[in-house]
């Protein structure tokens, strides 16, 4: 005879096949429900993004800023400890020559805590390409989140590529950068649903 507590029983049932002999109740069932286990964690990542193509002879362009907005979820168990937060690039985050990238991970903790690893990558190249493949600078970040529901804040991913102007009459060479800027970095470690 099947287990009647094993979950498969359940899931097997076809309520279609229950019906009503009469109205009158014969009796009361106490279903107890609960939420997830806690052990299961939900982590938002969140950042603003603003992008400066630097030029030379006409004005800066300025991309943002933009709102980095993703989520991951993680658990104790063997092939749920890792996650990928899904990664927003360089043609979301884009100011005419230059690019950011964004991609990260959630690793699962003891304890329920959550370590989040984030890197963002500055790309450069010709106009309109929002930097196309060319990458020019690499910056990362860990944060261990703990599982209280607050935002724990991770500081600031600072990007640059370094260029150079000169004129020929008179002879004059100054740098300029293109830049992105990661602020407001924060993860917060809630209940997974």
């Amino acid at each position: 005879m099947p287990d009647p507590n094993s979950s498969s029983q359940w899931t097997a049932a076809n309520c279609n096949d229950f019906s009503i002999i009469d109205g009158t109740p014969t009796g009361t069932t106490n279903v107890v429900l609960s939420g997830p286990d806690s052990q299961y964690r939900m982590v938002i990542v969140q950042a603003v993004v603003n992008v400066r193509d630097a030029d030379c002879f006409t004005s800066d362009d300025w991309g943002g800023p933009y709102t980095y907005y993703r989520t991951c979820t993680v658990g104790p168990h063997d092939g749920e400890k890792v996650a990928t937060l899904q990664e927003m690039d360089q043609r979301q985050l884009c100011a005419d020559e230059a690019g950011v990238k964004m991609n990260g991970t959630c690793t699962w903790l003891d304890g329920a805590k959550v370590k989040v690893d984030l890197q963002g990558q500055l790309y450069e190249a010709s106009g309109g390409t929002c930097g196309a493949n060319d990458l020019e600078d690499t910056a990362t970040t860990t944060v261990t989140t703990l599982p209280h529901g607050k935002a724990t804040s991770f500081g600031e991913l600072y990007l640059t590529n370094a260029e150079y102007c000169s004129t020929y009459i008179p002879p004059i060479t100054w740098q300029i950068d293109d830049e992105g800027t990661i602020s407001n970095l924060t993860a917060t470690n809630v209940l997974a649903n």
